[in-house]
């Protein structure tokens, strides 16, 4: 983590304390990640059009957040898109969904530390 990224999370938590507790979640070993997920996550049908509430919902059940989507077109995150309710997103135009939450394996392919 870059130094300019760590004060301006000591300055968040200075001027929100209640707010360390969700830093201690995402920095910790075994805490929330941050992960993209492939578009087929949450879209049901390659053809398939929903909208931003609607995979928000179906990400929750799978214990994630939504918090954007990758644009296939730009290969650009957006994170918090303005458009929420208006059926926009379809495997056609999104490349994978951004989505904070525990690490769990929803069908990608798994990867294994070895001891030796």
């Amino acid at each position: 983590m870059s130094g300019a990224a760590v004060s301006q999370m000591m300055a968040v938590i200075s001027c929100a304390p209640y707010m360390q507790p969700i830093f201690d979640q995402l920095f910790s070993a075994t805490g929330a990640q941050l992960l993209v997920r492939p578009a087929s996550m949450l879209l049901k049908q390659p053809t398939e059009t929903c909208n931003f509430l609607t995979l928000s919902a179906r990400a929750s059940t799978l214990g994630q957040v939504l918090l954007g989507y990758i644009d296939k077109r730009t290969s650009v995150a957006v994170l918090n898109p303005s458009r929420k309710a208006a059926p926009v997103f379809n495997s056609e135009l999104v490349e994978g969904f951004v989505t904070i939450g525990q690490s769990v394996n929803l069908g990608g392919p798994r990867h294994h530390s070895s001891a030796s």
